[in-house]
């Protein structure tokens, strides 16, 4: 069964979460020329049907800078 890219939109949505830490894989990163832009940057990230989104712990947390 296809998707609809409201249903699709809808998913990676659901994942992403300001401030937090994701694994992103299978995506693609472009200038953001739109006429229309959604946000004043320069670039923007396009989700694919193949676009992954795993839940990632943050990488600051992870390290202790003393024993390195």
């Amino acid at each position: 069964m296809q998707q609809s890219k409201k249903n699709i939109i809808n998913a990676f949505q659901a994942l992403l979460e300001e401030g937090a830490v994701r694994q992103i894989t299978n995506f693609g990163m472009t200038r953001n020329e739109e006429y229309y832009m959604l946000v004043a940057h320069k670039h923007k990230i396009n989700f694919y049907k193949t676009t992954t989104i795993h839940v990632s712990t943050p990488f600051v947390d992870t390290i202790d800078p003393v024993t390195l």
